[in-house]
């Protein structure tokens, strides 16, 4: 497994990146460096792929910087691959030195997403205040719409504000303009945002079927984006439709559609939307659908491989904690099964204790999520 060629450069570009950051950094597809790898255990070694990476890697510096945009700045390159806090400084910098109202606005919507996204202590209430600030100064522009309300019900969501958060989503659905160029993305993350608030807000009484029928036709529509965002949804709604059969209590249904987004994610690489926060995500709902098959010792031991991995990927470097919520309490019955009650017992009380309105499985109503933002403490782990 570690015969790989993890050390060269190609002196032709000037990148001074080893394969294996390339790889972990998303410009290689799981499929390709298994390829790679069979190839130089039988002495066929070429170096076709690094050359490849090196072109995905230029490329996607050039790539739009957010879902549905076309300018080109260089912010998500450092996004995808998880350096949420360089990000951020980017574009603080750049809406510094920036004069046009409409790329001051999207700079700032911007922000207001990048703060969102990271776990650090006063960051959700600072993007909060920025929202608010933004909606309050600023005419929202005809094209931004759809973008402005989606990230006001991102930040009701994280806030567990479900019921909010879905009528922002459902705004931002209705926003969506066909005609434009790059529409497909928001549309299937609004849509598939509906569903996930629907499920929180109705639990049980939820219609699934009809939520069903709209991620199906969300992934559809992702499906037929030609841009990395909208591909990127592909893989979201796959991994959505695989939390609602969950929640359905449907295993086999749940399987058949992880084992479909495996396939797609082993197959991804930046320029088909691949992000860094997915393999975390796809190691905790691989291990909650073993979870839910569960039986015996051996079982639950298989589960947590999964969880823990998934987990310690969820709070490296302290970034993109949705999901943290669902991980710990799908821990807690699997350390019992195993006799580690103690530990169950700590995990059950930390898992009581997490902010993640974004978490599909786990019980909302432990959440108090009639408090207004300022009384919560700042980070979504407490």
């Amino acid at each position: 497994n570690n015969l790989l060629p993890v050390c060269y450069r190609d002196k032709q570009n000037s990148l001074d990146s080893g394969c294996l950051w390339l790889f972990f950094s998303g410009y290689a597809s799981v499929d390709e460096m298994r390829n790679a790898r069979t190839r130089w255990t039988s002495n066929e070694s070429s170096f076709l792929l690094r050359i490849q990476m090196v072109k995905r890697y230029k490329r996607h510096q050039k790539s739009p910087s957010t879902i549905g945009s076309s300018g080109s700045n260089g912010i998500q390159e450092l996004l995808t691959r998880g350096a949420v806090a360089h990000a951020l400084r980017e574009a603080e910098k750049r809406l510094e030195k920036t004069t046009n109202a409409k790329k001051r606005f999207d700079l700032r919507l911007k922000i207001v997403e990048l703060c969102r996204r990271r776990s650090a202590r006063g960051e959700l209430e600072r993007a909060c205040e920025l929202y608010r600030e933004l909606s309050k100064e600023s005419k929202v522009p005809p094209d931004a719409k759809s973008r402005f309300h989606y990230e006001g019900g991102y930040l009701q969501l994280l806030l567990g504000q479900h019921d909010k958060a879905r009528r922002e989503f459902q705004i931002s659905l209705r926003r969506v303009d066909k005609k434009e160029k790059h529409w497909e993305g928001r549309w299937s993350a609004a849509a598939s945002l509906v569903v996930l608030t629907t499920i929180a807000c109705e639990d049980a009484k939820a219609p699934f079927s009809k939520l069903r029928r709209i991620l199906e036709k969300a992934l559809s529509t992702a499906r037929g984006a030609d841009e990395l965002h909208g591909k990127r949804w592909v893989l979201n709604c796959l991994l959505h439709l695989t939390s609602l059969s969950l929640a359905e209590g449907d295993q086999c249904r749940a399987q058949e559609w992880l084992n479909k987004a495996i396939g797609h994610w082993q197959k991804m690489t930046v320029l088909e939307g691949w992000d860094r926060a997915f393999r975390p995500t796809i190691l905790a709902i691989t291990g909650k659908v073993l979870a839910a098959k569960a039986c015996d010792r051996r079982d639950a031991e298989d589960a947590l491989k999964y969880l823990t991995r998934a987990l310690v990927g969820i709070l490296w470097r302290g970034e993109n904690l949705s999901g943290a919520r669902d991980v710990l309490f799908d821990m807690a019955p699997m350390l019992r099964l195993v006799g580690k009650y103690s530990h169950a017992r700590r995990v059950q009380d930390v898992a009581s204790r997490v902010r993640d309105g974004a978490s599909w499985m786990s019980p909302y109503r432990a959440i108090e999520t009639r408090a207004e933002p300022r009384s919560h403490p700042n980070t979504r782990l407490m």
